[in-house]
């Protein structure tokens, strides 16, 4: 390598130094606060680490670790009292875009569950389309019913239309996956 290009490594070296990630270390989270842990290097339990930035991104989904675990954290600097976890060892919860939402649905047992439904109202539609399809007078008066004349009129759109049962493509965003944990 010519002196001219070592010069310029040096200069690239030391332009770059502090400034890009340099050590790594697998530390032991203690604690989880928003979106920063409070870890201890491994095998050093006196050596606290505050606020080590968790791994997320710019859409802004957070993974974080369970208390106790190992996470890899990626320092900028020597001084190892910057970083931001790189890896997890075992998760807690992983949040998109906030957590003011609760849980994702469980997809399958939601289609389940609305199946269901469909299908007792068709039955149920059915059953009243055919009762009101010959009318009963009341007695004493020769006429339909009220609740012969209310139903007729709430399934008066009805038209012998059934629901049709939702199919898990109807719910399911297929680039969001979430199991059991």
């Amino acid at each position: 390598m010519s002196a001219e290009t070592e010069e310029i490594r040096k200069a690239v070296i030391s332009i770059l130094e502090g400034k890009i990630p340099l050590i790594s270390s697998w530390c032991t989270v203690k604690a989880i606060n928003g979106t920063v842990c409070d870890v201890i290097l491994d095998g050093d339990e006196d050596l606290l680490i505050p606020d080590v930035l968790l791994g997320f991104d710019k859409s802004g989904m957070v993974i974080k670790p369970q208390v106790n675990t190992d996470v890899l954290v990626l320092f900028i600097d020597n001084t190892k009292t910057n970083g931001a976890v790189v890896m997890v060892e075992q998760t807690d919860t992983i949040e998109l875009m906030g957590n003011e939402f609760d849980g994702l649905p469980k997809v399958n047992s939601v289609v389940e569950k609305m199946n269901n439904l469909e299908n007792d109202l068709n039955t149920l539609k059915n059953a009243l389309g055919t009762l009101l399809a010959t009318p009963v007078n009341e007695p004493g008066n020769g006429s339909p019913s009220a609740f012969q004349i209310a139903m007729k009129t709430a399934l008066l759109n009805y038209n012998g239309q059934q629901f049709v049962n939702t199919v898990k493509a109807d719910l399911e965003n297929e680039k969001v996956l979430h199991g059991k944990g």
